[in-house]
């Protein structure tokens, strides 16, 4: 597999951009990332792209926004104005691959290098917004670690 780019987002997340959306035209942006156990993103929503997300190597758990349950093998879709999220579930590192409709995700991605949570919590905010995301930051007592690990 080809990389384009890689980096490491909130510290210890690595990402590969696998096919930009440079690449494509703005059509969509495909990326790995090897997530630490238990670390997945807050419970979010998209209003810009929808996003596939399926696990290459370890466990994975996704959100639909009602309830936690196990990422299926051949991948799980996240349509745009749903809230959800992941999280590594299992005691190793695991990588997901993520794919992404339109022409800025993996550009989002990338502007998360270099902040910490929950100390840039506002400015992870502020990013997102720029982006068409938004967080919801009240969860469920389960939830919280996916907070404190984003």
């Amino acid at each position: 597999m080809s990389i384009e780019k890689s980096f490491v987002i909130l510290a210890d997340e690595r990402i590969d951009v696998v096919v930009s959306s440079a690449t494509t035209g703005g059509k969509y942006s495909i990326l790995t990332e090897v997530a630490p156990p238990q670390a997945g993103p807050p419970p979010h929503i998209h209003t810009m792209e929808d996003e596939f997300l399926m696990p290459l190597s370890g466990s994975f758990e996704i959100f639909d926004g009602t309830e936690w349950s196990p990422m299926p093998a051949q991948g799980y879709h996240t349509p745009r104005g749903t809230l959800h999220t992941w999280r590594n579930s299992g005691q190793e590192p695991a990588k997901l691959l993520i794919m992404a409709t339109g022409d800025s995700f993996d550009v989002f991605i990338e502007k998360l290098v270099g902040l910490n949570i929950p100390r840039d919590l506002q400015r992870l905010v502020e990013i997102s917004a720029e982006h068409g995301i938004s967080y919801v930051l009240s969860p469920a007592p389960d939830e919280a670690q996916s907070l404190a690990m984003a």
